[in-house]
């Protein structure tokens, strides 16, 4: 199909998609999933895999954007796919002139060179170099065009000790960057790291930020994450999305959201512990104090935050008649998710007016979108 500019291919039917490629195809995300197959098959789908990625250069000397993925399953599996995958993806990479995005697994360090030459390049999600390989890439070439495009930044990280040569280091200024992270986001890590982002000019305007740490069996019960941990970042007054997510306690009052918002005006998606981590069982925002936030920090679209649900009866009148007879709230805000993640001790308060809160909200954000489960319990 030699007009085709958009290909998505998912599952183990990589195979099939060579007919489909293209001089003029700009766009390909391959998702290469697999149940455990037997060791004979495995190998072959490997093969089909390296010969694809092979011939693109040759096939797509168009593409823009690379987006190359594997199942959960066969990403555990580094010694048959990960390792062997870096060379064929950064031989694609390395022959590929007109990319701006990828999204790869694992990258060689001459590929990543490659593409922080790449005058068209903006954006890359991969696993982070070592130090010392940052430290060659960085240190050696004093090129100072060298990633200068970037603009956005998403590494899978192991040791923290990259995470600190990469801020370091980096040259040029970056306006998004994302750690998923393999190791614990030990507060005072998290702390230094906020830190060094404010201190270092490639980062200053920086206007995204996402922090997503894997579950931990082990989590110590008492590591939480204050608005003192979080405090550092303060001084990046041009952030618009703040995503927080790991395994420990985040404590944030309505004093704590309240400075939060003073510091980044700009704020629209405020995200801490929505998938993983857990909200302090002391420190919880209510519903009236939500409500003041978002009025007043009218740009809002997407917030989740602990919450207590232990007062609203008092706060509103929940009878069904008075909730079907009050007025949407009339204000400016542009709040369209929102998730209040509740203490378990809270559930019966839930059981009994679930249906009337659900009333309440729309009243209360009235550009909620349809069908928004605002009340997650939390599940400590």
């Amino acid at each position: 199909m030699p007009n085709l500019r958009d290909l998505h291919v998912r599952h183990h039917k990589i195979h099939l998609i060579r007919p489909l490629l293209g001089p003029r195809l700009q766009h390909l995300y391959i998702f290469v999933s697999s149940r455990k197959y037997k060791p004979t098959l495995e190998f072959w789908h490997r093969i089909s895999v390296h010969m694809i990625l092979r011939s693109l250069p040759t096939t797509c000397p168009s593409l823009e954007s690379f987006d190359f993925r594997l199942s959960c399953y066969l990403s555990s599996r580094p010694r048959h796919w990960n390792a062997t995958l870096a060379l064929p993806v950064s031989y694609a990479i390395q022959n590929l002139q007109k990319l701006r995005r990828v999204k790869v697994p694992v990258i060689t360090n001459d590929a990543l060179t490659h593409l922080g030459g790449l005058s068209s390049f903006t954006s890359i999600k991969t696993r982070l170099p070592t130090g010392s390989d940052l430290e060659d890439i960085l240190d050696s070439s004093y090129d100072p065009i060298l990633f200068k495009n970037f603009d956005s930044v998403d590494w899978k990280i192991k040791k923290w000790r990259d995470v600190e040569v990469f801020t370091r280091l980096w040259p040029h200024k970056l306006t998004s960057v994302s750690l998923r992270s393999q190791v614990e986001f030990d507060p005072s890590l998290l702390q230094e790291f906020f830190l060094s982002l404010h201190t270092r000019e490639a980062f200053k305007n920086l206007q995204q930020i996402h922090l997503r740490e894997s579950c931990f069996d082990d989590l110590p019960t008492d590591t939480a994450i204050t608005i003192d941990t979080i405090r550092p970042l303060f001084y990046l007054s041009h952030l618009r999305v703040v995503e927080i997510d790991t395994m420990s306690f985040f404590s944030i009052g309505e004093d704590d959201l309240e400075e939060i918002g003073g510091a980044w005006p700009n704020l629209e998606v405020l995200y801490l512990n929505m998938t993983n981590g857990y909200m302090c069982t002391q420190l919880r925002v209510s519903l009236p104090g939500i409500v003041r936030f978002v009025e007043k920090y009218p740009g809002l679209k997407k917030l989740c935050i602990g919450a207590t649900i232990s007062s609203v009866a008092d706060d509103y009148d929940l009878e069904t008649a008075s909730l079907y007879a009050l007025e949407p709230r009339d204000s400016d805000s542009r709040l369209e998710f929102l998730m209040m993640k509740y203490p378990r001790d809270e559930g019966h308060i839930w059981s009994t007016y679930s249906s009337r809160l659900d009333i309440l909200f729309t009243k209360l954000f009235p550009r909620l979108q349809p069908d928004t489960d605002v009340l997650h319990p939390d599940e400590y």
